[in-house]
């Protein structure tokens, strides 16, 4: 009688495993006619159906996954199905793919809503697994830059600042000039590799920029010097002073952050209000930590052909005229003062004229 009641239970249990079975082949066949027919919110309803009844149903899976990536790509939604199916998968070329896709999505959603060290973890797996993608290492230059660029730096942001140097030079190596990325927000894009080197430039201007205050900081704290002994006679007799001490900038940093800005140039950038910006740049960095106005002025007109009513070209126009003309005095050089001094007022006039406008 036992061994009757064991069989009995034997039976039922295989018939309900095979009205189970039924049962999950028929919600699959369901949600397939439903893709088929564009539900997509009921075939994804399905497929779960089937999945919660059955969770190791490989076909289930992966064209729930597929319904995800591929289909309606919902990035949120394929990510959190083929994280497991990668997993389960990881040669399936079709699979690799839907997870690469996944983790850039959502690295790059992360990115957008400007939550960067999460986005971290993301950019880590990627670069992982696509090792050519410009934009993925821009977004991790882009990410320890904005994360580092706060001075004054302690040593382990410098040895960050200059790991996004790195990521982004993998980025330029990785991608064409035209490639664009949206900068935090999805309607304004910027071409990766001109960012990539305004970035390093401003990076290496950055580390120059915080000896210079450290070097003012130095020279304004010392006691009152004696006074100066006269200079040898210049023209006409003339007396020249002896000049303080001047500020010497790092040259593997000058070097680099100029080269960076010249080849930010090199890159065709169609925006305007952004083109002349290696150009200042190289142009403020002559001037103010060569102590090279000559120079200066050269990269400086160069910004202004291109952006003309940029307010901080024209003032650092006008503050060189300014530096030429004392210079032309020291030296005696009248027709020199006179002629700078007149371009001074010329760009001065200018900034007037903008700022009525505005």
């Amino acid at each position: 009688m036992q061994k009757r009641i064991r069989q009995s239970l034997v039976c039922f249990g295989f018939l309900v495993l095979s009205l189970g079975s039924m049962g999950c082949n028929t919600e699959l066949k369901r949600a397939r006619e439903s893709v088929q027919k564009k539900d997509f919110a009921q075939a994804a309803d399905l497929y779960e159906n089937v999945l919660k009844k059955d969770p190791e149903n490989e076909e289930a899976m992966r064209e729930l996954t597929q319904l995800y990536c591929e289909t309606i790509k919902n990035n949120f939604k394929c990510s959190t199905k083929v994280e497991d199916l990668y997993k389960k998968f990881p040669t399936d070329n079709k699979i690799k793919g839907w997870y690469k896709e996944a983790v850039f999505g959502r690295a790059k959603s992360l990115y957008m809503q400007q939550q960067l060290k999460a986005a971290i973890g993301s950019l880590e797996d990627y670069t992982k697994l696509v090792k050519d993608d410009g934009t993925a290492y821009f977004m991790f230059g882009n990410i320890k830059f904005r994360l580092n660029k706060n001075p004054p730096y302690t040593s382990s942001q410098i040895d960050e600042l200059k790991k996004a140097v790195d990521y982004f030079a993998l980025a330029v190596k990785h991608s064409k000039t035209t490639d664009k990325l949206a900068m935090f927000d999805e309607n304004v894009e910027s071409l990766v590799q001109w960012e990539a080197h305004v970035q390093t430039g401003v990076i290496y201007k950055s580390f120059l920029m915080e000896d210079f205050k450290k070097f003012q900081a130095e020279q304004e704290g010392k006691t009152p010097a004696a006074p100066r002994k006269r200079g040898k006679k210049g023209k006409k007799g003339k007396v020249a002073e002896e000049e303080g001490p001047k500020f010497a900038p790092n040259k593997e940093y000058f070097d680099k952050a100029v080269a960076a800005m010249e080849a930010a140039a090199k890159v065709p950038q169609p925006n305007k209000h952004k083109a002349f910006f290696p150009y200042f740049e190289i142009g403020v960095m002559y001037t103010m930590l060569k102590s090279d106005p000559e120079k200066g002025l050269e990269w400086l007109k160069k910004a202004y052909a291109l952006n003309e009513i940029d307010m901080s070209v024209i003032g650092n126009l006008k503050m060189v005229y300014d530096m030429l003309a004392e210079k032309a005095e020291k030296a005696d050089e009248k027709d020199k003062k006179a002629e700078y001094e007149k371009l001074s007022q010329e760009y001065a006039a200018k900034m007037e004229s903008l700022q009525g406008k505005r």
